[in-house]
């Protein structure tokens, strides 16, 4: 039988990072298995998996990922740019929201202080959305130019080995050896 929360004396939020971490990078960690460990639905209230989450980032360079229906893994190396992607596209929604709450504001109903408030929130608004629209067309722009340049590098890369193929029909023309990495077999000077 296991032990409760009230038990082990342990925040519930260091016994879910405790079991997270016993487990390896894309093993999913079932929302029953953190039943157990919470004595408790673990849905009905995520702080503790989410505050051992931000543990996980902060001090183990790693991050918790929810599972549709199942449970939790902890993400690859790999997806933490697509991860950081999404979140960034949520970020630009929630401040196109926010900038439509400020807008909607019938500032005649409103104290000149709360104007005011509100004029400096839209203020700081528009400054976010300006940054974050020259990044977007920075990261256009360097992702246009990293496409150009693997297209010339593939196009050197086949060049060079067009080349090489003429250079070793050469040296096998002349009665030079060449073996399968494309140097010359044996000694050609002797």
């Amino acid at each position: 039988m296991f032990m409760t929360v009230r038990e082990r004396g342990l925040p519930q939020w260091k016994i879910i990072y405790n079991e997270v971490k016993r487990h390896s990078r894309g093993e999913i960690i079932t929302y029953d298995r953190m039943n157990e460990l919470l004595d408790r639905d673990s849905r009905a209230q995520r702080h503790p998996i989410e505050r051992a989450a931000r543990e996980l980032e902060r001090v183990d360079h790693c991050t918790l990922i929810c599972v549709r229906g199942k449970g939790y893994r902890i993400a690859q190396p790999g997806e933490h740019v697509g991860l950081a992607e999404r979140h960034t596209v949520r970020s630009q929604r929630q401040l196109g929201r926010a900038s439509r709450k400020i807008e909607s504001a019938d500032r005649e109903q409103l104290s000149p202080e709360q104007a005011a408030r509100l004029d400096a929130i839209q203020a700081q608004l528009a400054k976010h959305e300006e940054w974050i629209g020259d990044l977007n067309a920075r990261d256009a722009r360097r992702a246009r130019e990293l496409r150009a340049l693997r297209r010339q590098t593939s196009g050197d890369v086949a060049h060079i080995s067009d080349q090489f193929d003429q250079m070793k029909e050469a040296l096998r023309r002349h009665g030079i050896p060449i073996d399968v990495s494309g140097e010359p077999a044996g000694d050609v000077l002797a």
